[in-house]
């Protein structure tokens, strides 16, 4: 072998070293392919329905977070439930998964976006997809959803006195309204999220925090 097709075949091995090192680090010690974030669109899972789903809740052991609920803006019920995918960085413990909806061209076990724990027992990092192409949706937008009794509100982590308004058509436009950034400009609006619709909490029940068997 020639010294100039030695030195080639040394720098391409070198070169595919260095990117298999690249890739190990990238993944982390969690390991998968969405350690770092979430897909950048979602994803379709088969077979589901609002009556399966009520189902399983009805005999499941469930985090305070899980079961059926409802967001009224959009006419749309989902079900928000705890998984587990070595592709997902181990923090994302939820996805929301579309039921049924009104917009018929949004395909029931369509998932539309990703639930994170955090320290504080009633609040979560929540992904929720907010753009849509037909019975697509992509672009992962980050909010922070707070759980009480069976309401879970979500609202954008923006700085105080900075509105945003999205200008073209999204998915789930009551939450990602109208977009110009307008600071100094302050509204009350009435809170946006799901009403949870099954289970119901048994009197005396924790709002959340605690793993619930409900029977």
């Amino acid at each position: 072998m020639g010294r100039p097709l030695l030195r080639s075949w040394i720098a391409a091995a070198l070169l595919a070293a260095s990117a298999a090192s690249a890739a190990a680090d990238a993944a982390g010690s969690t390991g998968g392919l969405y350690t770092h974030s979430i897909p950048d669109s979602s994803m379709l899972l088969p077979g589901r329905s609002l009556e399966q789903q009520l189902r399983v809740v009805a005999h499941a052991h469930l985090d305070a977070i899980e079961g059926v609920w409802r967001y009224t803006h959009e006419m749309m019920t989902v079900a928000v439930e705890r998984f587990s995918d070595p592709s997902f960085a181990s923090r994302i413990a939820y996805r929301i998964v579309l039921l049924e909806s009104d917009d018929l061209i949004l395909l029931p076990g369509t998932v539309i976006g990703y639930i994170a724990p955090s320290a504080d027992s009633h609040k979560f990092e929540m992904w929720l997809y907010s753009e849509r192409l037909e019975s697509t949706l992509y672009s992962p937008t980050r909010l922070i959803a707070t759980l009480e009794g069976g309401v879970l509100t979500c609202r954008r982590p923006v700085e105080v006195n900075v509105r945003v308004r999205v200008n073209f058509a999204r998915f789930l436009p009551g939450i990602f309204k109208g977009v110009s950034i307008i600071p100094g400009v302050t509204t009350e609006e009435l809170p946006v999220g799901f009403r949870r619709i099954c289970p119901t909490l048994p009197s005396g029940a924790p709002d959340y925090g605690t793993r619930i068997r409900y029977l």
